[in-house]
């Protein structure tokens, strides 16, 4: 759907995903969300806020739901454990050790936060 070598950005997927809401083109929808979540960007603050209003314009409340609660409960666990690792050991004098390294990469990794992923990489021992 895109040469190789051009790098997606969030905007234009906010594009597509307002046009098809705006027509109702579900079928084209289906696949867009596929590069978005392929390309990381689902978990981007505009082009999931994007999402969510498509779902809703387009009279999908089940992916509307489902779009709002993935993105809380993955925002809601980053914050969790950012602020656990910090607190570990500033607040507990906990030494930081190859596992606690190891799934802050995993979590933010997975959450889409790669130059923070990259930056938790290049800092382990």
């Amino acid at each position: 759907m895109q040469p190789e070598g051009v790098r997606v950005v969030p905007v234009s997927f906010v594009g597509v995903l307002n046009a098809c809401a705006g027509v109702l083109a579900l079928e084209e929808d289906g696949c867009a969300h596929e590069q978005i979540v392929e390309s990381g960007l689902d978990l981007d603050v505009f082009v999931s806020n994007t999402l969510i209003d498509k779902h809703a314009k387009c009279g999908s409340m089940e992916d509307t739901f489902q779009s709002v609660y993935l993105d809380a409960i993955t925002r809601c666990l980053v914050d969790e454990g950012m602020h656990c690792y910090g607190a570990m050991s500033s607040i507990y004098m906990i030494s930081e050790e190859l596992e606690h390294y190891t799934f802050m990469v995993d979590l933010l990794g997975c959450a889409g936060h790669l130059q923070e992923t990259e930056n938790m990489s290049k800092s382990m021992p």
